[in-house]
């Protein structure tokens, strides 16, 4: 089994990888090494687990086959009687001889009714008859040895011929098994892998195979509400080990606060697996606890966790490859200020920013999945470019490609960033999203929006700000005279600043171009 441990390690690197999806962010090697390592309760490794079952495959074939061909051993206890049935002493009455002969040719002494089995078997028969023609004891005794011995050697051909076919046979089922019940873990680990460190899954639901071929443990772990948030679904620190048994095809699915309700979520799993085992019916009871087991739990004389088949409270624990290349983009977070002359006044909470809550302000912004991560990815960007400096950074996102333009990082202390801009008559209208930072946490800039409304393939624009805010301006109207509303809203602005902090002004401008219809207008 030990030659086939290169494919399987192949075979398992995949099933991790199409786990996992896109994306992967491990080498293939990394992934190898971590698929070789021990994940079951037996602790054995890959390769353990193939080297020790070859060994006990034969050795279990082995016994097996000797207590089947423990019948042979009628062949010589009747060989033994024939001798033992004819006068004293061991010697046969000459007139007993032919009665004798013909009961030993009734014996299968080889044990095999080939041509060659059976020449064979004439050869010992004449040998035995001659020496017992002889009626002395020496020689009947001389007759049985050479019977008896030839029995053994007849069953010992037989059992090595069938060992060797069995444990092959053997060894096939079982390196189909340990293939099989391996990559449905890498798959498994995979899966887990991605979703982890996802703070938007906070549970999984375990699904059964389409190919389920009968009642067991997993019907358990994918029907029963243990913890209240649903059947089957479990939080993601409480998922059961996967594959829960040896051909075991179940996976699981990932569970977002929206698919679940988490106020429900309880810890009286004792009774709830009660409750859904009181729903099954007696036969499948009795597959899940025993017949014994089930009388001692309905009878509330014992837990089913003591009974449950295949049950354990072991949770999975992912095998995690060793991180060989730079995160995804759309996993990025934001680091503590790098370099030198780092300024205090514009160092950035990390806790405001690498959570939960600041990650789903992009979700209500109205792009699809891709577009939101690419978006995230984008302006933690530009926040980690101005953490412990002033310093804008700028680029643009294609709606059409998913692709992400060309950044521009300004210098420290500049208020403006400039952003590559299509400069084509062929750039179709309404394709890019903006994104750049504020330092000075305030919102968009009149110069901004001047650009958003000349550069008609602006689709719509996101700004970050240092303080975990969120803005956006979307829906831009196309119709309206660019250069009027432009001179309006700086003229405003200026009037404004006059009075109030730029922040202020700023927001006064842009709720009168909203009122116009110029733009919408949110902040998050």
């Amino acid at each position: 089994m030990q030659l086939m441990k290169p494919t399987l390690q192949a075979d398992l690197t995949s099933s991790f990888i199409t786990g996992y999806g896109d994306d992967v962010p491990y080498s293939t090697k990394s992934i190898s090494i971590a698929m070789a390592e021990s994940w079951a309760a037996d602790n054995l490794t890959l390769s353990s687990r193939l080297y020790g079952r070859s060994k006990a495959i034969k050795q279990s074939v082995a016994d097996t086959l000797t207590q089947a061909f423990k019948t042979n051993k009628a062949v010589r206890d009747t060989a033994k009687s024939i001798f033992d049935g004819y006068g004293n002493g061991g010697i046969i009455p000459e007139a007993s001889l032919p009665k004798f002969i013909n009961d030993l040719t009734k014996l299968n002494i080889t044990g095999s009714s080939t041509p060659e089995g059976k020449q064979l078997q004439r050869k010992v028969l004449r040998s035995v008859r001659d020496k017992v023609s002889r009626l002395s004891t020496p020689g009947v005794r001389a007759a049985y040895t050479e019977l008896t011995h030839a029995i053994d050697k007849g069953n010992e051909e037989r059992i090595n011929k069938a060992l060797e076919t069995a444990v092959q046979e053997k060894t096939r089922y079982n390196a189909e098994r340990i293939a099989r019940t391996e990559n449905a873990r890498a798959y498994a680990d995979g899966q887990v892998n991605r979703y982890m460190n996802d703070d938007d899954v906070v549970a999984y639901k375990w699904r059964l195979s389409a190919r389920h071929p009968r009642f067991d443990i997993c019907d358990f772990y994918a029907n029963a509400d243990l913890y209240g948030l649903g059947k089957g679904v479990y939080p993601k620190d409480k998922l059961p080990t996967l594959p829960a048994h040896p051909h075991c095809m179940c996976h699981i699915q990932p569970l977002t606060e929206l698919d679940i309700q988490e106020n429900k979520q309880h810890k009286g799993i004792n009774q709830a697996g009660l409750d859904y085992i009181q729903t099954l019916t007696k036969p499948n009871q009795e597959v899940l606890l025993g017949v014994n087991g089930r009388n001692t739990v309905l009878s509330g004389k014992g837990s089913w966790q003591d009974f449950a088949r295949g049950w354990t409270s072991d949770i999975f624990s992912a095998r995690v490859p060793a991180m060989l290349q730079e995160m995804p983009k759309h996993t990025i977070k934001l680091h503590p200020p790098k370099g030198s002359h780092i300024n205090s006044d514009y160092i950035i909470d990390t806790k405001v920013i690498n959570n939960k809550a600041y990650r789903d302000k992009y979700n209500e912004l109205g792009y699809s999945k891709d577009i939101t991560k690419l978006i995230f990815s984008e302006c933690v960007a530009c926040l980690n470019a101005a953490n412990g400096y002033n310093r804008e950074r700028g680029i643009m996102i294609d709606l059409a490609t998913k692709k992400v333009g060309k950044e521009n990082i300004g210098k420290i202390g500049s208020d403006n960033v400039g952003v590559y801009f299509p400069n084509n008559d062929k750039t179709p209208i309404n394709q890019y999203v903006v994104i750049h930072n504020h330092p000075k946490n305030i919102t968009f800039s009149v110069t901004d929006i001047k650009n958003y409304l000349t550069n008609k393939c602006v689709h719509s624009a996101v700004l970050v700000d240092s303080l975990g805010n969120v803005y956006q301006i979307k829906n831009i109207n196309r119709n309206v005279n660019v250069q009027e509303v432009v001179k309006y809203a700086d003229t405003m602005y200026n009037k404004l600043k006059k009075y109030n902090t730029t922040s202020k002004a700023m927001s006064e401008v842009i709720k009168f171009l909203v009122e116009e219809g110029v733009f919408e207008y949110e902040e998050k």
